[in-house]
């Protein structure tokens, strides 16, 4: 595999057999996902003021000031522009998406801070998981983990298995109602 190969990851959920491939999302459902986020955003600023503190809310303003942000109201407000929408809309998933491997070092840098990258030559896998609506319900949103395979600075493939155990995993979050 040269620098510059494309490994398309296109997998089945290993729960419920449900097969992702990468698509750019229509304009109306990024829209609409963006949306749903600006005002699930704006929830927790209004229950935030109000004294209840839920844990995310005091990420907001981190969030915001990595955005190049210093006001939490201003960040919100803009949450939902075209350019926005846009880029939620055509942005890659790591189990979903083609990766490429020339972009091996900035997943290194999303994945590892400073110091702690690891070797670069050697074998190991960088754990992601994406979202499966398959899987999810109105109760629950469930995330399908899926392991990188990185050998001597190079992709090698996508797993769904944990390499450790060979057992498939994921991650359950409550829908907020």
């Amino acid at each position: 595999m040269g620098m510059f190969d494309t490994i398309y990851a296109e997998l089945d959920c290993p729960f419920c057999s449900r097969q992702y491939r990468h698509t750019p999302l229509t304009w109306e459902k990024a829209e609409r996902e963006v949306k749903e986020h600006k005002q699930d955003q704006l929830d927790r600023r209004q229950s935030d003021e109000s004294g209840e503190k839920p844990l995310l809310s005091i990420m907001q303003p981190s969030w915001a000031e990595q955005d190049g942000f210093d006001d939490v109201d201003a960040w919100i407000a803009q949450l939902d522009t075209q350019e926005n929408i846009e880029a939620h809309r055509s942005r890659p998933h790591l189990g979903l998406a083609e990766i490429q491997t020339k972009a091996f070092e900035r997943v290194l840098q999303d994945y590892y801070i400073g110091d702690e990258l690891p070797a670069y030559h050697g074998h190991y896998f960088i754990p992601e998981s994406f979202h499966c609506p398959g899987c999810s319900n109105d109760a629950e949103r469930v995330y399908v983990k899926v392991w990188i395979e990185i050998e001597d600075r190079q992709i090698k493939a996508v797993h769904t298995r944990n390499p450790e155990t060979g057992e498939p995993e994921s991650e359950i979050f409550p829908r907020r109602s």
